[in-house]
């Protein structure tokens, strides 16, 4: 068997792992730098769950760029047959190309994906320095899977409609066009945001400026604006088709054949052969624009920002909606160190880790805001949810009967008794993290499980309520149950587009509609901004959707319409810690001020 060092760290715990292929070798990519591609590599990328079972699932990637050399790309191809081979022949192999990745892969970076220019050849490497002299601009595009491709450095390759980073080491600017919508300035916003923390380590300024207000570095470095085109709309269905082919390859006849077994949906799982190989192909074509390792003696720490003061050992775990927090976990064999931005909802797998078995738990409230902590509730809800990796979170939400769904666990404190709610779709590590999460609070839980509620429990919660999500049919060996998200888009033709990763109510577009699929039921969500097309044609979509899914889905499953703000609990259960308040403000608006209050506070 071949050896490489590289494949000793591969698929050792759970999580993402990405090497870069330079000069024949694989050379692991910091963490802080996970999502960024230069268009003249090859990467490999590794993602490990660990299943319900015990038992290790891997998702082993090879990707190359538009200007990779065939030598590169080949390299690659060959250390993803190496690392398969050292992996006991269990990971699932994929191909990635730019511009064209996989729900799958998009789904591991949804801050989005960053292509720059160059590569090993022309000596660029992925760095972590505190002085980085740099100078690139970056047009980010897509709403759902969003990449941020880098462009010359120059007015021409503005445009109206779409969105800019410049990236000028010490200061980022984000630009937007006068005709760029909501949803994909927060988008871009977002993807700023994480180069100044992860890949600038927060030593870079951030500034947000619109068309005909730039900031005045801008203007120094690309000088007086011209006029801006309109944006080029690639995504217009006159010149984007999604191509899907399902051929057989055979030498059943002594020859090599391949033979089409179908060219469209929906794809019949009685045409695969055990004996035979068959090859799933997407094809997309899109009009382009002209213009160290983790051991178990490692030791963490953890400071209130407010107090500015270490906590308590006992608090690990613990934080507050309200309040921000530092953790510096260190390694016995050292390391030089990576800052990694966390926002509550979106703790990464690494973070979860930290805390080995227990779960992290978020308390409503907080130490920071005026008048100081806030006396503890009398009756308090912690929903219980575990990540694919099997790590659990445990969120304070209000205490409401609305509020539970099956395929979580839940803790309630009242004043009349302790409950520990398991619903049937719950997994067997939310259920040992809600027992755990009863221990920690020094509780003396009575388990209550779904259907076989008594009155005691329905009179704290201040009384009975449909509960939301119901369980469907899993795989006693799958993680966890999850739903499927996908924008609905309407023109000369109806594209469904599923968007990647685990599904949050940042999602959700405004101006979409948008589809819940949960397997018993389909939704279909209708953004307050969502053109009256969309909105006549949502339905039909559904169905149209529900038709062609290659899983031969039962046409009768029921199809459920919803307004945005309107949402009910059988819809929100699939969503942690559902924020009743969300629509009340514009996100946009929201996360400006978020980074404003963050450079008030570090600077």
């Amino acid at each position: 068997m071949v050896y490489h060092p590289e494949f000793e760290r591969a698929g050792k715990k759970s999580g993402l792992q990405v090497w870069r292929v330079e000069s024949h070798n694989l050379v692991a990519v910091p963490e802080s730098l996970h999502g960024g591609f230069y268009t003249g590599d090859a990467y490999l990328v590794l993602n490990t769950i660990k299943k319900r079972s015990g038992n290790l699932q891997y998702d082993l990637h090879y990707w190359q760029g538009d200007d990779c050399t065939v030598d590169e790309s080949g390299a690659a191809a060959i250390f993803t047959i190496q690392m398969d081979d050292y992996l006991g022949c269990k990971p699932i192999q994929y191909r990635e190309v730019q511009g064209c990745e996989s729900q799958t892969f998009s789904g591991y970076f949804k801050i989005g994906l960053k292509y720059m220019k160059g590569g090993i050849a022309s000596g660029f490497r992925h760095v972590v320095s505190k002085k980085m002299e740099m100078q690139r601009l970056l047009h980010v595009r897509g709403r759902h899977v969003v990449r941020a491709t880098e462009v010359a450095v120059s007015w021409d390759s503005f445009n109206q409609g779409d969105v800019f980073i410049l990236d000028l080491s010490n200061e980022i600017s984000r630009w937007c066009g006068s005709k760029a919508n909501s949803f994909e300035k927060l988008k871009a916003t977002q993807v700023s945001k994480d180069i100044c923390d992860n890949e600038r380590c927060g030593r870079s300024e951030l500034y947000i400026c619109e068309e005909g207000a730039e900031h005045k570095k801008m203007l120094e470095i690309l000088g007086p604006k011209l006029d801006l085109p309109e944006a080029i709309d690639i995504d217009d269905h006159s010149t984007f088709n999604i191509e899907m082919l399902f051929p057989k390859i055979s030498d059943a006849s002594g020859d090599m054949s391949i033979t089409m077994v179908a060219s469209k949906n929906p794809f019949l799982q009685s045409a695969l052969e055990s004996s035979e190989y068959f090859i799933e192909r997407v094809c997309c074509y899109a009009m382009k624009e002209k213009n160290k390792k983790l051991v178990d003696t490692g030791k963490a720490y953890y400071w209130l920002i407010s107090d500015k003061v270490p906590l308590d050992p006992s608090s690990y775990g613990q934080f507050y909606g309200r309040d921000s927090y530092i953790i510096h976990y260190k390694y016995q064999y050292g390391g030089g160190a990576v800052q990694v931005r966390v926002i509550q909802g979106k703790e990464p797998a690494h973070l979860m880790s930290v805390f080995w078995d227990q779960p992290v738990i978020v308390h409503q409230g907080g130490t920071s805001r005026e008048g100081g902590q806030a006396k503890v509730a009398d009756t308090r809800l912690f929903q219980v949810r575990s990540n694919p990796a099997g790590s659990t979170r445990a969120v304070e939400v209000d205490y409401t009967a609305s509020n539970l769904n099956s395929n979580d666990a839940f803790v309630l404190v009242s004043p009349a008794g302790s409950f520990m709610w398991v619903g049937k779709g719950a997994s067997d590590s939310e259920r040992k993290g809600a027992q755990q999460l009863s221990k920690h609070l020094g509780l003396s839980a009575s388990v209550v499980d779904e259907f076989d509620e008594t009155d005691d429990f329905w009179d704290a919660l201040g009384g009975k309520f449909l509960v939301g999500v119901r369980s469907r049919e899993t795989n006693a060996t799958s993680s966890v149950v999850t739903g499927k998200i996908c924008s609905i888009t309407v023109g000369k033709l109806v594209l469904i587009e599923e968007v990647p990763g685990e599904i949050t109510e940042e999602d959700l577009a405004p101006d979409d509609v948008m589809i819940l699929d949960t397997w018993e039921q389909v939704f279909v969500w209708v953004g307050g901004d969502a053109q009256e097309e969309e909105k006549t044609e949502a339905l039909a979509s559904a169905v149209r959707y529900i038709e062609t899914d290659h899983t031969k889905r039962d046409g009768s499953t029921p199809i459920v319409k919803i307004n945005q703000g309107h949402e009910p609990p059988t819809f929100t259960g699939w969503f942690l810690g559902w924020d009743h308040n969300y629509w009340n403000s514009d996100p946009l608006e929201r996360f400006k001020v978020k980074i404003f209050i963050v450079h008030c506070v570090i600077r």
